[in-house]
């Protein structure tokens, strides 16, 4: 029921991710059918069309890692830019772009670009480690690239 209110296709979460809950049965004061009122036009109006971007955009990324993953990274980096260019994306979605971006640019020799992946993703998901068992080399050495 949650998805389909949500409209969303897949049951999968991702952190961060926000959620609408169909809690018909609550009483409500007048402030709070005021804060209601407003919360469903932020969804409907421009809000609604960031939702929808964000929808979209958590469709694209598993495209995204795909590309990355076989090597295609100038597809890759394309892809990414237009996510962070059209898109408003959460917070977790920014992260793991830029974590792609960071791969793709490495590979392609572009330091600084993905110096600046790096920093981008770490500014995001500022609990993401540097672990060289997870990082090539190479990754780690863009993120060691002074700012």
């Amino acid at each position: 029921m949650i998805a389909q209110y949500n409209r969303m296709k897949d049951v999968a979460l991702a952190p961060g991710q926000v959620l609408l809950l169909p809690i018909t049965e609550l009483a409500l004061t007048e402030a709070g059918r005021e804060a209601a009122r407003a919360a469903w036009e932020g969804w409907s109006g421009v809000g609604g069309e960031r939702r929808e971007q964000q929808v979209a955009a958590a469709e694209a990324l598993p495209a995204l890692l795909a590309s990355v993953r076989a090597g295609r990274y100038l597809e890759s980096v394309a892809e990414g830019v237009a996510l962070l260019a059209g898109s408003d994306l959460t917070t977790p979605q920014r992260a793991s772009v830029q974590r792609q971006l960071l791969e793709a640019y490495a590979a392609l020799g572009a330091r600084g670009r993905a110096a600046d992946a790096c920093r981008e993703w770490r500014r995001a998901a500022p609990q993401a480690r540097l672990d060289p068992r997870e990082l090539s080399p190479k990754l780690l050495a863009a993120c060691a690239l002074p700012q």
